[in-house]
């Protein structure tokens, strides 16, 4: 994307959490691979948190949250995901439930 010249947005990193997301709910995927989509959304989230084209909202929370119950590892919501919505003051939302 940044090649072609285009900034990298909120939507367009949704839209790559939201394919990590599907991805770690495909139950034939080898758990290895469900780790390294997690560890890759996390970085992508570490660069919307720096970028001046994208900012943390409740989409991006939503889409954290939605890998993190896709791939079945309720113990990283609790203590690595759900207080972020805390920290940023976002609120749930319907989705969030």
């Amino acid at each position: 994307m940044k090649i072609h010249g285009f900034p990298l947005t909120g939507y367009v990193f949704n839209g790559l959490l939201r394919t990590y997301a599907g991805a770690a709910a495909v139950r034939q995927v080898k758990e290895e691979h469900v780790d390294m989509y997690i560890k890759d959304a996390w970085k992508l989230f570490e660069q919307i948190k720096s970028s001046e084209h994208a900012e943390v909202n409740i989409n991006i929370l939503n889409s954290i949250l939605l890998i993190h119950t896709n791939a079945l590892r309720v113990e990283e919501l609790d203590a690595n995901v759900l207080p972020l919505y805390e920290k940023f003051k976002i609120k749930h939302d319907v989705f969030t439930f």
